[in-house]
């Protein structure tokens, strides 16, 4: 899975890209939101410690996430049916794992910053599709049971295929469900550790339009 989530965010990326460049030609609408989402991410499925020379597969937990983020639609007219978006905020999660029949458990609080933009599509009066690859970028704090705790750079990437229905003019309502990895790494004296995972990611939006 992981060796096309980069074609499939490409290519996302280049058709958004290429939607919004035709818009250009004409009168561009947009809708502007500040969303807050709460969502489900994988948890820490391996953990490698003691520069790399000791790996092992972790019990992973489901993890959490909550974003915050201010993102824009671009139609070309009221009655467009396709259009770009694009994005962008803050973040603070959770990420946790147990290794499988070994002594380490550890656990990751991380914040930072995410972006994200690709293709929105009208169903009908009130619904609204998008899909959108995003990436996210930070710092976080390891806590890992027999070591002490460490900060280090966190990152996140993925792709999403999200449902809005239109409360009102300026409530919106969203499920996101997708995929996505992650990586975070700590430095020690004489080490370093690494925990990443990936796989399913959903969530649920609440959009407050202006």
């Amino acid at each position: 899975m992981k060796s096309y989530i980069k074609e499939v965010v490409a290519i996302v990326l280049f058709c958004g890209m290429s939607v919004m460049g035709e818009e250009s030609q004409d009168q561009l609408t947009s809708d502007f939101a500040v969303r807050t989402a709460l969502r489900i991410t994988p948890g820490v499925s391996d953990l490698s410690y003691y520069s790399g020379a000791i790996s092992g597969e972790t019990k992973a937990d489901d993890g959490g996430r909550l974003e915050v983020l201010a993102v824009k639609r671009y139609w070309s007219g009221k009655e467009s049916q396709a259009g770009g978006t694009l994005g962008g905020g803050l973040f603070v999660g959770r990420q946790d794992g147990r290794e499988d029949g070994g002594t380490h458990s550890t656990e990751i609080s991380s914040f930072g910053a995410m972006i994200q933009g690709g293709l929105a599509l009208r169903g009908g009066d009130h619904f609204i599709f998008e899909l959108t690859p995003y990436v996210g970028v930070g710092g976080a704090q390891n806590r890992i049971k027999g070591f002490s705790i460490e900060n280090g750079p966190y990152y996140f990437y993925g792709i999403k295929g999200g449902f809005f229905f239109e409360l009102s003019q300026s409530i919106e309502l969203g499920l996101e469900l997708g995929y996505e990895g992650f990586k975070q790494e700590v430095e020690y004296e004489n080490m370093t550790i690494k925990s990443t995972g990936s796989g399913f990611s959903g969530g649920l939006v609440l959009a407050v339009k202006f």
